[in-house]
């Protein structure tokens, strides 16, 4: 989702991709924290703000009942 919101013409949304980047890390994705960097060097504090007030929203969504990883683990 995150490369969609990222890189298609209709639906990009730079908060949105990078949002659902840091579910992925909550749900124990080590490597998305990462790659939230790569992709979006140039985001400040604000900008994460924003994000994870998003992402927070989001893992709602997907994670159910589940709870976040204290310790993400790599892929």
């Amino acid at each position: 989702m995150s490369a969609i919101y990222r890189n298609h013409p209709g639906f990009k949304n730079y908060i949105e991709a990078a949002a659902f980047l840091r579910v992925a890390y909550i749900l124990g994705d080590g490597k998305a924290a990462g790659q939230i960097l790569k992709d979006f060097p140039k985001y400040g504090p604000v900008d994460y703000t924003i994000i994870d007030r998003r992402a927070s929203s989001l893992y709602r969504t997907f994670a159910k009942e589940r709870r976040p990883s204290v310790r993400p683990v790599s892929r």
